[in-house]
């Protein structure tokens, strides 16, 4: 089945370093582009589809990931949270639009 990569914040395992999609920072990691379509099995793709990493890119993956849309913002929401390293404490703040990655940030300061 294939996905939609829609962050552009992931790793690339290393059944993959290969992909000629795979993008080389200035340090040697390997990320992923946004946008991306790859080809995965159905445990690994349906998980990240639930996770808010990647959308279904074929019919086999929207059978696998039925309802994939129910709740999808509140999905986003809380990976975008995961990725700017909100503390759960925070994130109810966060969701309410009371304080963004910056606020978080400026807590280590002190």
């Amino acid at each position: 089945m294939k996905i939609k990569l829609i962050r552009s914040d992931l790793n690339v395992a290393a059944a993959y370093v290969d992909d000629p999609q795979v993008i080389t920072d200035e340090r040697g990691l390997l990320w992923w582009p946004l946008g991306a379509v790859m080809e995965v099995d159905k445990v690994g793709g349906k998980l990240l589809v639930e996770n808010g990493d990647a959308e279904p890119a074929d019919a086999e993956a929207e059978e696998v990931c039925k309802n994939w849309k129910v709740g999808r913002e509140a999905v986003l929401v809380s990976r975008e949270m995961l990725a700017q390293c909100i503390d759960p404490s925070d994130r109810q703040k966060y969701r309410d639009g009371e304080m963004d990655n910056e606020d978080e940030d400026s807590d280590d300061d002190m």
